[in-house]
């Protein structure tokens, strides 16, 4: 290895080392994750709440041996956190979970499927009107997208 190489390997050690290295591991860790990060949002606590997003961006990071490419592919270590931790079906996910669940009030029903990743998407189904047309409306708030039908 070269001088900067080892470099970027203490480096990383240094912010890493206390993570698990394998996904057995980092699975149960990851869970738990989710339930410190929604005790921190439920009390505002915006510190706490970085710091865990920053944890968890680690561990994705250290289960992939450093490499930044954990989206690349369904078997990066983000996207198997993901499948691997996702609330149950009907579930409402805790924060920064995946997870979908319905709301229903009267005849609208409304699916939230939520992703851990930013990208969420809202849609809404009237249940009255079965296979109408939906409208998209994109830009609402950031990374999200609303449809109503």
């Amino acid at each position: 290895m070269t001088a900067p190489a080892d470099n970027r390997a203490r480096e990383f050690e240094r912010e890493t080392g206390h993570l698990p290295e394998t996904m057995a591991e980092g699975l149960p860790y990851h869970r738990g994750l989710f339930d410190a990060l929604d005790a921190a949002m439920r009390a505002s606590d915006v510190d706490e709440t970085m710091h865990l997003r920053t944890e968890a961006r680690k561990l994705t990071l250290r289960l992939n041996s450093g490499d930044s490419g954990i989206l690349a592919d369904k078997n990066g270590s983000d996207r198997v956190l993901e499948r691997e931790t996702t609330a149950a079906p009907g579930a409402v996910p805790l924060w920064g979970q995946a997870g979908d669940f319905v709301i229903t009030v009267g005849d609208m029903a409304t699916l939230f499927p939520f992703l851990s990743s930013p990208g969420r998407l809202l849609t809404f189904r009237n249940k009255s009107r079965p296979g109408q047309a939906g409208l998209s409306l994109v830009g609402l708030i950031p990374g999200t997208a609303l449809i109503l039908a």
